[in-house]
């Protein structure tokens, strides 16, 4: 019995410690070394838990087929929304077609049920089939692009009703509630919406799929989100109440900085400082663009842009709220873990025009 006890004791001292070393590795931004203490961590003793932090891991790494092995096997270890949620990512980054993207909703939906949305038809596609050549030229020249009528008007009520359910909104910022594609935002029409962006503009999308998408519910009295840029490669912001609860018309859209900072800077895996967004617009000159609110228009831009909401007065009704909904579009989904704030010294060197 003796022995049983110190050995039962030795396997949770090295369950303690290689746990502690996989926090601190993330913690440092160490992500092959994390994979390495946690693989170590499972082996001691796997867990609906540690199978998805190692998931996670994969996951952070691209290597998504062994995560979604990884959280398959948590799965079965009995319900795990962890293992839901990465399932349902792992989904999304493995697509090879739009459809493929599908797939997803039925683990998101296992974690928060989808709240009911009525049919609705996206309208014709043949008007923007038609501008196709000259939105895919507009857009590789100045990195944006506006799509009005995109969807039908039915559609776009739809979908603004659907986003009057209060079970929808369960992130809450100052100023701004957010509802995410997985925590009840996942719904076929999210998935249909991005089917037809990349069928009908192939030129822009090229290999990038749907990576993530959230919705905004801004307080009338409230400022909108600050000046912040995107973990993607194509950002698609479309605004879902109608112009007439706009109290200012010449206010409400989005203040958009047309220029990519340095590629060398890893804004996937890196954010900039209040601070170094302020110095990169002033240094870099950078002109911005005003995009005036309308109901139904999208907003299509280069994720790197910094952008930010436009000052604004909407009605104070909760059905008359500012709203939009994000979709992005990338090769790889959002990280898992926090991204730090990009290192002065990169920075600075970024800076080196």
């Amino acid at each position: 019995m003796e022995a049983l006890f110190f050995g039962l004791m030795l396997l949770w001292l090295l369950r303690q410690g290689t746990q502690f070393f996989v926090q601190r590795a993330i913690q440092h931004d160490h992500l092959e070394a994390a994979l390495g203490w946690a693989r170590a961590h499972t082996l001691l003793g796997p867990t609906r838990y540690s199978l998805v932090q190692w998931g996670n891991l994969l996951g952070d790494l691209q290597h998504w087929q062994r995560a979604r092995q990884k959280f398959r096997w948590a799965h079965s270890l009995g319900y795990c929304p962890g293992a839901l949620l990465g399932l349902g990512t792992a989904e999304l980054a493995l697509a090879k077609i739009p459809e493929d993207s599908e797939s997803a909703h039925a683990y998101f939906t296992a974690l928060h049920p989808t709240l009911h949305l009525p049919p609705c038809d996206l309208g014709p596609e043949a008007p923007h089939l038609l501008q196709a050549q000259a939105l895919t030229d507009q857009y590789h020249e100045q990195g944006w692009i506006l799509l009005d009528d995109f969807l039908s008007p039915a559609a776009v009520q739809a979908l603004h009703q659907w986003c009057q359910h209060t079970g929808l909104w369960r992130h809450h910022y100052r100023g701004y509630d957010g509802a995410h594609l997985d925590d009840g935002l996942s719904h076929p029409v999210i998935y249909r919406l991005a089917q037809r962006l990349i069928k009908t503009l192939p030129g822009i999308f090229e290999q990038h799929l749907l990576m993530y998408a959230w919705a905004f519910r801004y307080h009338h009295n409230h400022e909108g989100v600050a000046l912040h840029h995107d973990s993607a490669h194509i950002n698609v912001n479309l605004w879902l109440t109608p112009e007439a609860c706009n109290l200012n018309p010449q206010t409400g859209g989005l203040t958009l900085y047309p220029k990519s900072p340095p590629s060398a800077w890893d804004l996937e895996r890196y954010t900039l400082s209040s601070e170094q967004m302020k110095q990169w617009v002033s240094d870099a000159k950078i002109q911005p663009v005003t995009i005036p609110y309308r109901q139904g228009r999208i907003a299509l831009f280069n994720s790197r842009f910094l952008h930010q909401t436009q000052d604004f007065q909407f009605a104070t009704e909760p059905s008359q709220q500012r709203l939009n909904l994000t979709l992005l579009f990338g090769q790889h989904p959002l990280r898992y873990h926090p991204r730090h704030t990009l290192p002065e010294r990169h920075f600075q060197r970024g800076l080196k025009f």
